[in-house]
């Protein structure tokens, strides 16, 4: 088993808002105005969204290293979908995404049969993409080719 560690820091620096140190790297969340923050930085569940970005595109570099195909560029955009309710104390409506969708735009001179592998396993591999389908959140991810 490959077993990897992942330790961070969080202070409160502020209402509603705290900063985070993972390895040598700093973020800060926030939340905005309108709930509390002070709107400075994303918030924890942007960064969620954000993280499925890159997670995608950084797989897509690996598998197709692994599959021999040549990837010249990929775009991602994802749009999630959250009832705040959840956050305000609704009983029974969740507290995370209810869905999320990804679009990936992939720029190869590979095959369509080739980039449809790709495609199928960057899913099967990706920590976000079944992260989120293990918490039950409805995720589509449509990949395009470029």
């Amino acid at each position: 088993m490959a077993l990897k560690r992942i330790r961070s820091h969080g202070e409160r620096t502020g209402v509603e808002r705290t900063d985070v140190t993972i390895r040598r790297h700093s973020f800060t969340l926030d939340e905005p105005v309108a709930a509390g923050g002070t709107d400075t930085a994303p918030t924890p569940l942007e960064y969620v969204v954000g993280a499925l970005n890159g997670c995608v595109t950084v797989l897509v570099d690996l598998v197709a290293a692994d599959l021999g195909i040549t990837v010249e560029h990929v775009v991602s955009k994802a749009v999630a979908e959250q009832d705040r309710d959840g956050i305000a104390g609704v009983p029974g409506v969740r507290t995370h995404f209810s869905s999320v969708r990804l679009d990936v735009q992939v720029t190869s001179s590979a095959e369509a049969g080739a980039l449809e592998e790709l495609a199928a396993e960057v899913e099967r591999r990706c920590p976000m993409v079944n992260l989120l389908r293990d918490a039950q959140v409805e995720v589509d991810v449509l990949w395009s080719a470029a």
